[in-house]
């Protein structure tokens, strides 16, 4: 089992965008945290576990959401040391700096604060292609990111779209890698992999022409065809080392690309389409060829959207998904029905459902080895088991069907925690639609909870409708249990459900395989409830 205190990976790549091969040092970063050195982050404050294209993310004592690198000491001796210590240096707007250095259990911890966001890589996976405008914005970033880091003597070593992230505002920014890069890596190299990839990520359509625009005075907008085109004579000119026609330094590139087209802020796909990003992993490539384990996770689903808005659309085919692997959504809570009693009390809260259910918007959090989140446009943390006792945390007053369950509620069964541990797993489900609130499945006050206040903040900006899945639970067994805790396996499956846009769009997420997840449960004055979850 890895502890996964709602964990969340949304390391992706879309089918037609293979991960390149690691370098030597990124072949030394830990796929998931040691315990040593979770404890220590822990006891410096640092709470949450979320994967963000090649970096892991943890949420600073005053809340900052930082990003996280792990390495194995052993495979990179003195070398890495030298370059923490020079990154501890870069101060740019655009870099993500080194605030906090862990060591223990043979691994480094490196907390990078700052330029945190949607992965790029999320959004070339959903959009397939950008406007010229918005790739004008990722290389001007990123290219100043790069030119403070030659500065300071040290070299990107692969300038990949998981280390870019795109914040709120669809700026970019750049996560430095912490470990030492292999051979062959130097300024050069990372300015011809920023020209690749911005080159790859503009739109097709356009024909390429060598050379810069004529007036540097005039900054021609997106849809100047001939702009355009010497934005990617540019990019072109530069992938390949020309200096005749790009630009040889980070710095050169940035700024003469800013002068060719005007930047427009990158667009983050709808938080729908995102999570059939966040939630899906190709159960084989586009060509029907067997995934590796550095193929990422593709968009899974069908995406349509309606044909007026979308003249242009890249649909992916369905494919095996990944399990949601804990708890689906983060539901507001309900207000207890007031109205006559049955049977018009019944027809009444069942009409106010029916309302509710048209109104609000579901807000969509998604786990994979734990809380799934769609979660994008920010690194939303999921906190590890912090080991306070649950008493410790008392349950807020949870709406009528939590406070007062009917006589047959699983979770009031005291002595029988593995049967709360089934009804809380099929509750889950019911929380993507909005149907069940957070205080029947959640303790309030646990890491759960709290990651999944924080979620909400993010994300309530945006409407996604949720249809929920049908939750199967195979099996619960008791691990360990006392008066007021409880270690439980469930073994279960979730079926498929929709994901529907604001703008119309839906997005098809078919069903997950058999998964088994360890939930530490809690007893609070509402029953058995859920206080943070580990997945294998």
């Amino acid at each position: 089992m890895r502890s996964a205190g709602f964990l969340f990976d949304v390391s992706m790549t879309g089918p037609s965008e293979p991960r390149p091969p690691a370098a030597s040092g990124e072949r030394a970063a830990r796929d998931v945290p040691g315990g040593p050195v979770r404890e220590a982050l822990q006891a410096a404050g640092y709470t949450g576990a979320a994967r963000v294209g090649g970096a892991w993310a943890v949420r600073a004592p005053d809340g900052a959401a930082c990003a996280l690198q792990v390495l194995r000491r052993a495979e990179l001796g003195p070398a890495v040391d030298e370059r923490v210590a020079r990154l501890r240096t870069v101060e740019h707007a655009h870099v993500a700096r080194v605030a906090t250095v862990v060591e223990a259990g043979g691994e480094l911890a490196v907390v990078l604060r700052g330029g945190t966001g949607t992965p790029l890589r999320d959004v070339l996976a959903r959009r397939g292609a950008l406007r010229a405008g918005e790739v004008v914005t990722i290389v001007t970033g990123v290219g100043h990111a790069l030119g403070a880091l030659h500065a300071a003597g040290l070299a990107q070593g692969g300038v990949t779209a998981d280390r870019v992230v795109v914040d709120d505002d669809g700026r970019c920014h750049l996560q430095p890698s912490v470990a030492p890069p292999g051979t062959g890596a130097s300024p050069a190299a990372d300015v011809r992999a920023l020209a690749g990839l911005a080159r790859d990520a503009v739109a097709d359509g356009t024909d390429a022409a060598d050379g810069p625009a004529t007036d540097p005075a005039h900054v021609p907008d997106a849809g100047d065809a001939a702009a355009v085109a010497a934005l990617l004579g540019i990019l072109d000119a530069s992938a390949r080392g020309d200096g005749t026609h790009g630009a040889t330094t980070a710095e050169e590139l940035a700024n003469v690309v800013a002068r060719t087209v005007a930047a427009e802020p990158v667009s983050v796909p709808d938080l729908a389409a995102l999570a059939a990003v966040a939630m899906g992993r190709s159960a084989g490539a586009a060509d029907g060829s067997a995934p590796s384990a550095a193929d990422g996770r593709p968009v899974t689903g069908v995406v349509r959207r309606p044909v007026s808005q979308a003249p242009r659309r890249r649909v992916i085919p369905p494919r095996t998904a990944d399990p949601l692997e804990d708890t689906l959504v983060r539901a507001r809570a309900l207000a207890a029905p007031e109205g006559p009693s049955e049977p018009e009390g019944r027809r009444a809260r069942a009409a106010a459902r029916l309302r509710r259910r048209r109104t609000r918007t579901a807000v969509l959090a998604g786990a994979v080895a734990g809380l799934v989140v769609v979660a994008v446009a920010l690194a939303v943390l999921r906190p590890w088991t912090s080991g306070q006792p649950a008493e410790a945390a008392p349950s807020a007053s949870a709406p009528a069907a939590a406070s007062h369950p009917a006589p047959t509620d699983a979770t009031l069964e005291r002595d029988r925690p593995e049967l709360a541990a089934r009804e809380l797993t099929q509750r889950r489900g019911a929380m993507l639609a909005g149907a069940t609130a957070e205080d029947a499945v959640t303790v309030h006050g646990s890491p759960a909870r709290a990651a999944d206040d924080a979620l909400a903040a993010q994300l309530a900006r945006r409407g996604t409708i949720v249809t929920a899945p049908r939750v199967d639970v195979a099996a619960a067994r008791l691990v360990t249990s006392d008066a007021d805790a409880a270690t439980v396996d469930v073994r279960y499956t979730i079926g498929a459900y929709t994901l529907r846009a604001k703008d119309g769009a839906t997005t098809a997420v078919p069903a997950a395989a058999e998964r088994t997840d360890r939930l530490e449960l809690a007893w609070t004055d509402h029953g058995w409830r859920v206080r943070s979850v580990a997945g294998d």
